[in-house]
């Protein structure tokens, strides 16, 4: 799934890929409405994104949009259990949240 990794010739410190597979974004207000809108709108653009991930910080939720075969974007909401995203990782929502303020 995943090829050889490609750096953006434009950053010079190495840090920025233009081939990822996997996007993951810690929602806060301030950016959610970015990381809803504009960004995603530009990420549905990279060929090799497999998956975009959307984390809450204030409560369990973890949203991931997974690219299908025909290249249509399917969408799943999780608030519990353990997570398995196709593109490796795999995210243990209680352990993930275990330290947030009731």
């Amino acid at each position: 799934m995943c090829g050889p990794l490609e750096l953006d010739p434009a950053d010079p410190a190495g840090h920025s890929i233009t081939n990822p597979a996997l996007l993951v974004e810690v929602l806060s207000p301030t950016a959610e409405q970015d990381d809803r809108g504009s960004k995603w709108q530009h990420y549905q653009l990279i060929p090799s994104l497999v998956e975009y991930v959307l984390v809450s910080q204030s409560h369990p939720r973890v949203e991931v949009y997974r690219r299908t075969g025909d290249g249509t974007w399917e969408y799943r909401d999780v608030s519990g259990g353990v997570l398995e995203l196709a593109t490796g990782p795999r995210l243990d929502l209680p352990a993930l949240y275990a330290d947030l303020p009731a």
